[in-house]
């Protein structure tokens, strides 16, 4: 394919090519031209910056000679960098230097950028400046080029090379603009293939052409191979270069061999490079990943899980070491643990647990593990399973105030604690059920870890907790030892050459077009009415329903994002909330697959969210159901009474003050809203047996309010299947047909420090400030949430998952 194309940017070419001109100017390896992966994009394609996705910086040197005791030399180095997901720059040197020491010695200098979106199209252009040594007078050029990615398979580049160039003499040669089309191919989808074609022509008519081919070569890097015809002063020269990219890490070396006609021209070329992210080439030594496990609120432990997934999938990973350090781990949280421990240790990736202070359910996570270790000094806090519920009712009469609420399911038990003094009877038979179901799972759990019978095990539960030395005799820990001899520790498991550090990126190549991605929505705290709630300090976060919409709808939106991951860590709450999230995974839904992952409890409004999904995992002791719904208010009129304070309403409409914290509903009101609450539980109902595809009796049967456990709503029919968030992200690049190597977008963003609450804006888990005492932080994350719900709102909420002590 011959392009004959309208100039508009150029590359400089080393003495070397006045020998045999290439479209590859910079390089004698044979690097794609539609796609060069690196920092020489800014001499050969300035476009394909805007495809980098880290840093690069390259060197170049080429050697071409008659003979080859007198070569001509060329040498470039350049660095390329992306700046945020749009723009990317780069710059460069080149110095070319002829045998004889003549005029045509020269040096280079090139600045570029380019913009792009979403990798499917960049547009970029670089200026460059060429001077002869021998002359003060340098030629300034520019380049123009665009890429197009529109799928895997296919890379389009039409560039312009030398713009404004005219016919100037540099050095020994006439620089002209010239016109270049470049199409690359990759059959397989990926980079273990690529096919390219390219044709240039140039002011005076004069044609090139280039063929190459690209492949990868396991466990070394890849070879590429390239033939060019190319047209001077009327006469066809061709040449033929070919090399093998050796690829370690973040460093590639790439020597090539080049030769031209009946064995003349004969050169060769280095290309090293060292790039921001590691790419598939030589195995590097294999290193165990250590992996502390601080904070695993609802989006900590997703980066956690994901980081897991990698060692599980890289081959460089020889194991694990996991060390809890205040992990904040729930029931649910821990299984998902040891579901990722279980494939790993499947896999003869042997995981390690260092233990310090550990809570029951950190030890519940670890139990799985090859080895567990503790510090000398700590302790595990094995003692069972529990949870404190607050009755507020006897109180709040004590100081004036009234608790006024409407429910709709004799289950559902939020209101019960502004009033009454102890839970009804229908509230302890549900807790009494989900703690024996959790305490089986628990027990079971452990004998198939420790080697003990159940009956055992309760007993040890019962004897707890345990300090280091206690822990070792009742083999809880095979070791106590401090930090410092771990890695002497780790051996016993993973060899004497083991060594240990910091996760590391999965070595991959970037691939053309739109890579497909999964999108992982967290609906997590309290649903609110309108944008999500952040309080900086308190770590207290709620999601609104108008956030978390728009950011379903966004994803759902977006070519790049294949499939929707739901992740929901919520007791529920606002009714109205609730139902635009349900309604937008409905919309997400007819466009690409929505799967819900449950994380500790997904119960009331959290669950009616999920029930919108094609599938729902949980894991066993997630906390879910709750399909009901109450509505009320506190009346404060006794307690302004007795501090003097007088109410006056006015008002016109029998109803007018029915919201007023200042009087108790009539019974005329409460007895409309429990017709109102009627109507919001039958769209409820309704939302379920439309998702879950059951009848809106069977759902009936099973809500009312009622609280289940994972494996209660797995038998029942209200979740698909038993996994955790892994397992749910598997099955969504299962239907959108993707790879381990596709990317996770978290939406929606949370404030990481003081100044991003200010400004509204942020990425990263919300993390409380310690100087805030923790039952001080609790007792806020409690109240406030009340204070931000409007008393008009209608309410799906659950309170709080059990806990493993």
């Amino acid at each position: 394919m011959i392009a004959a194309l309208v100039c508009l940017t150029g590359f400089p070419e080393p003495l070397w090519a006045q020998v045999s001109p290439s479209l590859t100017p910079s390089t004698a390896f044979p690097i794609s031209l539609a796609s060069p992966d690196n920092a020489l994009g800014v001499a050969l394609n300035p476009s394909a910056l805007g495809a980098l996705e880290s840093w690069s910086l390259t060197y170049s040197h080429v050697a071409a000679a008659a003979d080859t005791s007198q070569p001509d030399r060329y040498d470039g180095l350049f660095f390329a960098s992306p700046l945020g997901e749009a723009l990317s720059i780069g710059g460069g040197l080149e110095f070319a230097r002829a045998r004889d020491g003549s005029a045509a010695d020269q040096n280079g200098l090139f600045l570029g950028a380019a913009l792009s979106r979403g990798r499917v199209w960049s547009l970029g252009t670089s200026w460059h400046v060429r001077k002869p040594l021998v002359d003060a007078a340098g030629i300034h050029t520019a380049d123009i080029a665009l890429s197009l990615r529109p799928s895997t398979t296919l890379a389009v580049s039409l560039i312009g090379r030398d713009l404004a160039a005219g016919d100037r003499e540099l050095g020994t040669r006439t620089l002209r603009e010239s016109g270049l089309l470049a199409v690359a191919l990759r059959p397989l989808g990926d980079d273990r293939l690529g096919l390219e074609l390219a044709g240039r022509t140039d002011a005076s008519g004069e044609l090139g052409l280039r063929m190459a081919a690209q492949g990868m070569l396991p466990g070394i890097g890849r070879l590429a191979a390239a033939g060019e015809m190319t047209e001077i002063d009327g006469r066809q020269r061709w040449t033929v270069s070919a090399g093998i990219d050796f690829r370690l890490g973040m460093v590639s070396v790439a020597p090539a061999a080049h030769v031209g006609e009946v064995g003349e021209d004969v050169g060769w070329s280095l290309l090293a490079d060292v790039h921001g992210r590691p790419r598939p080439g030589v195995p590097g030594p294999r290193t165990v990943w250590k992996v502390p496990l601080r904070g695993l609120g609802s989006r900590r432990i997703l980066s956690v899980m994901r980081t897991l997934e990698q060692a599980l999938h890289d081959p460089r990973v020889q194991g694990v070491v996991l060390v809890p350090e205040g992990a904040g781990l729930g029931l649910a949280g821990a299984q998902e643990l040891r579901l990722v421990i279980a494939a790993l240790e499947q896999a003869n990736k042997p995981v390690y647990c260092y233990l310090q202070s550990a809570s029951g359910a950190e030890y519940y996570a670890c139990a799985g593990a090859r080895r567990v270790a503790i510090d000398p000094a700590g302790s595990v806090r094995l003692m069972g399973l529990g949870g404190a519920s607050l009755y507020f009712g006897e109180l709040l009469r004590n100081v004036g105030l009234r608790a006024d609420f409407v429910r709709i399911g004799t289950y559902k038990g939020a209101p019960e604690q502004y009033t009454n003094e102890a839970s009804s009877a229908p509230i302890r038979e549900v807790r009494t059920a989900l703690l024996d179901g959790a305490y089986r799972r628990l027990t079971n759990d452990l004998s198939g870890d420790l080697g003990l019978a159940e009956g055992a095990v309760k007993q040890l539960i019962d004897r707890g907790p345990f300090l280091a030395e206690e822990a070792v005799r009742e083999k809880l820990a095979s070791t106590a030892i401090d930090a410092h001899e771990l890695e002497n520790d780790g051996r016993r498991v993973f060899g004497e050459r083991a060594r240990i550090g910091a996760p590391r990126t999965l070595p991959r190549d970037p691939r053309f077009g739109p890579t497909g991605q999964v999108g992982v929505v967290v609906i997590d705290g309290t649903i609110v009415d309108g944008e999500n709630v952040d309080v900086p300090f308190f770590d207290v976060h709620m999601s609104g329903g108008r956030t978390v919409a728009a950011a379903i709808d966004k994803l759902a939106g977006d070519r790049r994002i294949r499939a929707i991951v739901l992740r929901i860590d919520s007791p529920g709450g606002a009714v109205m909330a609730s139902d635009q999230i349900w309604r937008a995974v409905r919309r997400a839904r007819a466009k690409k697959p929505v799967i819900a992952s449950m994380g500790d409890v997904a119960a009331s409004g959290g669950y009616y969210a999920a029930s919108a999904a094609d599938e729902i995992w949980a894991s066993p002791s997630t906390i879910t159901g709750s399909i009901g719904i109450f509505y009320g208010k506190v009346d404060v009129a006794q307690l302004a009474a007795r501090i003097g304070v007088g109410v006056e309403h006015d008002t016109r409409g029998a109803h007018a003050a029915a919201d007023s914290f200042f009087r108790p509903f009539t019974d005329d009101e409460r007895a409309a809203l429990a017709d109102k609450l009627r109507i919001w539980y039958r769209q409820f109902l309704e939302r379920v047996a439309e998702g879950r595809k059951l009848d809106i009796a069977r759902v009936d049967a099973l809500a009312r309010g009622r609280v289940y456990s994972g494996d209660q709503a797995h038998a029942l029919g209200l979740v698909d299947h038993l996994g955790g968030f892994l397992s749910a992200l598997a099955r969504a690049r299962e239907l959108a047909h993707l790879g381990i190597e596709s990317e996770l977008v978290v939406v929606p963003r949370m404030p990481s420090n003081l100044l991003e609450y200010v400004l509204g804006t942020g990425q990263a888990q919300a993390q409380a400030a310690s100087v805030v005492p923790a039952p001080l932080r609790a007792l806020v994350q409690r109240v406030y949430p009340w204070s931000v719900i409007d008393a008009a709102t209608p309410m799906a909420l659950y309170e709080g998952p059990l806990r493993l002590e």
